[in-house]
């Protein structure tokens, strides 16, 4: 019986491996993109559309599933040593 769990936690685990790479190779990521007050979603959308006209790799909406930023470390960084 504890076999049988094993087995099947071993095959649970490489299904979650395997969903994470695929995972992984849908994404990109730009970096010193300069942020805009009141930034919307919409406005990196733009700003991503737009990019791949210039590189000539089109890229549609519907390409997108989800968008956002993540707060650079060294912005984080000079908070921390500004308090």
């Amino acid at each position: 019986m504890q076999r049988n769990f094993a087995k099947y936690i071993t095959i649970l685990e490489d299904k979650i491996e395997e969903v994470q790479t695929d995972t992984r190779k849908t994404n990109f990521e730009m970096k010193n993109l300069p942020k805009k007050n009141n930034e919307t979603e919409e406005d990196l959308m733009d700003i991503v559309l737009s990019l791949s006209n210039k590189i000539y790799c089109k890229i549609k909406k519907s390409d997108i599933r989800d968008m956002y930023r993540i707060r650079s470390l060294v912005i984080s960084e000079q908070k921390e040593n500004d308090v």
